[in-house]
């Protein structure tokens, strides 16, 4: 997928396991124009233009995205409208 950071992903997601477990990750996604920017943590992933590559972002960052609340407003701050929106 062209803009994205697919190619070199890590085999193995996790790196960032244990802090999922004690620190909920800080993800801002932003309002749609052409894709919605995505920062998890202060690193800037990419532009998503849905959400399989809104889980992949999250994937390179190390988190499970099949464990993740899109919903819960203290994981991840939805800008310009919720996961529906893209």
């Amino acid at each position: 997928m062209a803009g994205s950071h697919f190619q070199g992903a890590p085999e193995c997601p996790g790196r960032h396991a244990e802090r999922m477990a004690t620190n909920e990750p800080s993800v801002i996604v932003d309002p749609p124009v052409e894709g919605r920017r995505v920062a998890i943590n202060g690193t800037y992933y990419g532009s998503a233009r849905d959400m399989k590559e809104l889980e992949h972002f999250l994937w390179l960052a190390g988190f499970d995205p099949a464990w993740f609340d899109f919903d819960d407003p203290d994981l991840i701050d939805w800008r310009g409208g919720g996961p529906d929106v893209w």
